[in-house]
């Protein structure tokens, strides 16, 4: 329901043709003020360009990323970790006697190293951030989990769910293990952080066969 007594499908239209104004508006002015946005901007736009994609198809890169970014994980991962803390009895009075213990002139993740899984494994479990990008190769056939086959044409734009994609890395991926990434970091391994579709030089190696899309 849309509440607002219109279909799911002109709801999903209308939100369509308001992202193509937004590109719009951001394409014009990036043409005009390229050179006065930060630098993150143009170092955005500037490797997208360096890849051999069209202006419009950098824009339309640039600003989803930025979209993304904007969101804030900070608050909904703060409200989490607080709420998994205090259903573990056990987890509130470590963090307590860490802190009560530690020297207080020091950074806090020195103060108490267990609020620094804390913060790790909540936001493995909540961020819900995707990865825009672009589709360069070729067209190609993708598998879905319902067996059936999606037809991704050269140009689209893929989000990846890092989310997702991190599960196969864990036991029990919903469940909450305050010091998770911290013993795999003991047990030795490696690409714990690590979020696929890199950007970079290497964007154009990235192979989709692998995974299956909803």
């Amino acid at each position: 329901m849309t509440g607002d007594g219109s279909s799911p499908s002109s709801s999903i239209k209308r939100s369509h043709a308001d992202r193509e104004k937004l590109f719009s508006i951001l394409s014009r002015y990036l043409k005009d003020h390229l050179a006065d946005t930060a630098s993150v901007i143009r170092l955005q736009v500037d490797k997208v360009i360096a890849l051999g994609l069209p202006w419009e198809f950098a824009v339309r890169t640039v600003a989803l990323r930025l979209l993304w970014a904007g969101t804030a994980n900070t608050t909904p991962v703060a409200v989490w970790a607080a709420a998994f803390v205090f259903n573990n009895p056990g987890l509130t009075l470590k963090l307590r006697d860490e802190l009560a213990n530690a020297d207080s002139s020091v950074p806090l993740d020195q103060r108490s190293p267990s609020a620094q899984f804390v913060a790790e494994e909540t936001t493995r479990l909540v961020v819900f951030g995707n990865i825009v990008r672009p589709v360069l190769a070729r067209d190609t056939l993708l598998p879905t989990s319902e067996g059936e086959q999606l037809h991704v044409r050269k140009g689209d734009l893929v989000l990846g769910q890092a989310r997702e994609i991190h599960r196969i890395a864990f036991d029990q991926p919903d469940k909450f293990v305050f010091d998770r990434i911290e013993k795999a970091r003991r047990a030795g391994k490696t690409n714990i952080g690590y979020i696929p579709f890199g950007g970079g030089r290497h964007i154009v190696k990235m192979d989709f066969s692998q995974f299956q899309f909803h």
